[in-house]
């Protein structure tokens, strides 16, 4: 099993994960993910991937990517202006960035 387990799912949490016998548990708010009783490594390696399986990081991720995409185009093409007065809107370019660059661990 060389899959790395992610922190704990929960966003108020974020706790490290242990892998357990038959299961994932956060070692700081207790969630567990178990596993399947059918052997230990299967259990494990079930655990592991339910524990690491995130659909809405992921969906979150793709309306990151289309985001900077649309703004992107937006500018390139005329349709969004960028004043050279101070704007804290400029901004969202490069949070966007930042953040994708995060959900992706390059950050």
């Amino acid at each position: 099993m060389s899959e790395k387990l992610k922190p704990c799912p929960l966003p108020w949490c974020r706790g490290k994960a242990e892998l357990l016998d038959h299961g994932v548990k956060c070692s700081k708010c207790g969630l567990v993910a178990p596993g399947s009783p059918v052997s230990l490594k299967h259990a494990q390696q079930m655990a592991l991937e339910k524990w690491n399986h995130r659909p809405l990081e992921q969906e979150m991720l793709e309306a990151l990517k289309r985001a900077e995409e649309f703004i992107e185009n937006g500018i390139e093409y005329g349709y969004i202006a960028m004043p050279d007065a101070p704007d804290p809107a400029l901004e969202t370019p490069n949070i966007i960035e930042k953040a994708i660059a995060k959900a992706e661990g390059k950050a």
